[in-house]
């Protein structure tokens, strides 16, 4: 059983240039679990919230599990989020969720749907309104696998200035980040479950995992040493556990070219100190691929019993947010089918737009041109058709004149009706 992690930047720039589907790549990673960071879907026509493509949702033997920001910046557009792909035949996940706090997100879920207790916003010395905005960016994912708790995470660059206005509202957001990490962790382990959280830590944990600006390392090598410390969380870094003394490296940026940069390991692989009797091999894959990061696994043993790896395990549900995703592509399937399809002049099939405007009317003179009603060539027994009294004898309360069919119009009405068109007269003068 393999778990895997990689910051793709730009998931249907990084499928594009493989020059195959996604499909195919990820049969050919050899995982159960790949999770893919900085996805950064577009938005199209202009529109705030965000949907992954259907290319990128539907993948055959794979759920899919996204993580999208809730708002696109008009100037730095979509920069964040991230999706998760579970074989099917081999996994079955019970819970998932798109945050690690109480915030918006976890709310809009019901209780049973949810992966134990948070910690509060007072314990983490935040507020609701920043945990939102960090939920908001799409950075995190948390998949219940039964046996352990999987949390995927990317975290706020403090080296790239098009992320952010400025590098103080970074550097803030990164702080709740890790705070909302710990806090996770902890409340989790508090209730007896085992951890491993994997992802996109930006920033190197000890001097010797690469070179980096102080501003942008201090705060987090502070805190990666105290989550890792024995006496406190505990946790394990899985690459220096298997591999010590190397010194691997998993980030490399574009600017200076992959060959030439010396790197920096930013991506880790954290586990609870329980998990390691289950855990056979963690590492980084050094294949060059088309992206400025390297992909990092975990390996697991047989010991491991995930939920679903048992082929005669059925009786687990799906995650919510699995059933959510698979809803809404059923729905874009519905209108899709519902719309009719026409043909070109050379025979082509279209699918026609259900929200084409319409046309200007004709200026061809016809029926429907003058506004008069269109004749079916279909038979219609004959009707009689009522006369519309206007005469101020009949008409309802509200003054309206009523409608008499004609074959009940007595010959009392229409002598009424003739009287009252001549003018009457009074005293020699007409009125």
């Amino acid at each position: 059983m393999r778990i895997a992690y990689l910051n793709v930047d730009g998931l249907e720039r990084f499928i594009l240039a493989k020059g195959r589907t996604l499909k195919s790549w990820l049969d050919s990673l050899g995982a159960d679990v790949v999770a893919l960071a900085e996805v950064k879907i577009k938005s199209k026509r202009n529109k705030k919230l965000l949907n992954l493509p259907r290319s990128l949702c539907e993948v055959q033997g794979w759920d899919v599990y996204e993580t999208l920001p809730s708002w696109v910046d008009s100037e730095r557009g979509a920069l964040f989020g991230m999706v998760a792909y579970v074989r099917c035949a081999t996994l079955k996940p019970s819970k998932a969720e798109k945050s690690l706090m109480l915030g918006k997100r976890n709310k809009e879920l019901k209780k049973r749907d949810r992966i134990g207790s948070y910690a509060t916003f007072q314990e983490l010395n935040i507020t609701e309104a920043l945990s939102n905005k960090v939920d908001g960016e799409g950075r995190n994912l948390v998949i219940d696998l039964g046996i352990l708790v999987l949390i995927f995470v990317y975290m706020p660059n403090l080296t790239q200035k098009d992320q952010y206005t400025s590098r103080r509202q970074a550097k803030v957001l990164a702080t709740v980040h890790r705070a909302a990490v710990e806090g996770r962790a902890r409340e989790l382990i508090k209730a007896g479950r085992s951890v491993l959280i994997m992802g996109d830590f930006n920033f190197p944990p000890t001097e010797d995992d690469g070179r980096l600006s102080d501003k942008c390392k201090t705060d987090g090598q502070a805190w990666y040493a105290n989550i890792a410390s024995p006496t406190d969380l505990g946790l394990v870094d899985l690459y220096k556990y298997f591999l010590p003394g190397t010194r691997g490296r998993t980030y490399f940026g574009r600017q200076t070219g992959q060959t030439e940069s010396p790197g920096t390991r930013i991506d880790l692989s954290l586990a609870s100190p329980d998990l390691l009797p289950l855990i056979l091999n963690a590492g980084i894959d050094s294949t060059e691929c088309d992206s400025d990061h390297r992909l990092i696994y975990v390996d697991f043993g047989a010991s491991a019993q995930f939920p679903g790896s048992n082929p005669a395990d059925k009786t687990r549900s799906r995650p919510r947010i699995v059933l959510d995703l698979e809803e809404r592509l059923r729905q874009q399937s519905g209108i899709a089918s519902a719309v009719p399809k026409r043909r070109d002049s050379a025979g082509q099939s279209h699918q026609a737009s259900a929200n084409k405007p319409k046309t200007k009317p004709s200026k061809e003179r016809g029926p429907r041109r003058m506004g008069l009603p269109h004749v079916s060539s279909r038979k219609v027994p004959p009707t009689v058709c009522p006369v519309l009294d206007l005469t101020g004898d009949s008409s309802d309360e509200a003054g309206r004149p009523l409608i008499i069919p004609a074959k009940r119009k007595s010959r009392s009405t229409k002598a009424s009706s003739e009287s009252s068109s001549t003018p009457l007269k009074k005293k020699g003068r007409k009125i």
